[in-house]
């Protein structure tokens, strides 16, 4: 499976601007996991929103995004934290 998300990030990541700033084995890797950790705890705790999820691969992406970027927070830009 792992490989398969691999090859999928490989077709969208084409037209992307920037290369990814890790290996998209690893990334698979990382996306597979949480997945994987997501379902764990649906079982744990079924009433867990799916949106979650979703939620959680975005930032994820947005990270990696940001990373490919070079971006770093500068020091006067306010901290979101986590709420």
């Amino acid at each position: 499976m792992r490989d398969r998300l691999a090859r999928v990030y490989e077709r969208w990541s084409g037209g992307f601007p920037d290369d990814p700033p890790l290996p998209l084995a690893d990334i698979a890797a990382m996306t597979y996991f949480m997945a994987d950790g997501f379902l764990v705890d649906r079982l744990i705790e079924p009433e867990l929103s799916e949106e979650l999820y979703t939620t959680m691969l975005g930032v994820f992406f947005r990270g990696l995004e940001a990373i490919a970027a070079h971006w770093e927070p500068s020091a006067t830009e306010p901290s979101q934290g986590i709420r």
